[in-house]
């Protein structure tokens, strides 16, 4: 099912049928609640998979860092313990994935990331559900700001 949903995704973006803003509003829709209720419902295990999905962003970036910080996503998802979460949020990962190479964002880009992931996992560890949230939720803007502006460069003319 959600092969299903990304393929019908990823068709909209290519078509430029969904925008960069619609594409965060839904990350937002979901995972900001996500958020709030991983700080709820997180076992040891996701604390543990968190901290796992945290990098160094001082060091060589590549193709595995950006798995690693999907994967922070992806666990803050599960440890919010609703399945359908996950899948209907990947597909939307994806597209914004293969949208924009992660190699033309601005410099401080993944320092940013890497401090809003480890404040988010302090209020999740916290239980901390209303600050996670807002975590959350600054976090989603920056990301969203930046691929705006990414998807304003790949643009011709």
């Amino acid at each position: 099912m959600s092969e299903h949903l990304e393929t019908g995704v990823a068709l909209l973006a290519a078509a430029e049928a969904v925008t960069v803003d619609q594409l965060m509003e839904v990350r937002h829709l979901i995972e900001v609640p996500a958020a709030g209720a991983a700080a709820f419902r997180h076992n040891d295990t996701h604390i543990e998979e968190l901290h796992a999905a945290l990098f160094d962003p001082s060091g060589s970036l590549g193709s595995e860092t950006y798995a690693v910080n999907h994967e922070f996503h992806r666990v803050l998802l599960r440890a919010a313990d609703n399945p359908l979460l996950d899948l209907v949020t990947v597909p939307v990962f994806r597209v914004l994935g293969s949208r924009f190479s992660r190699d033309t964002a601005p410099e401080d880009f993944w320092t940013c990331v890497d401090d809003d992931h480890r404040a988010i996992l302090a209020a999740v560890e916290q239980r901390d559900s209303m600050t996670a949230m807002a975590l959350m939720r600054r976090h989603l803007d920056h990301l969203g700001d930046v691929y705006k502006q990414m998807d304003l460069l790949k643009r011709p003319g």
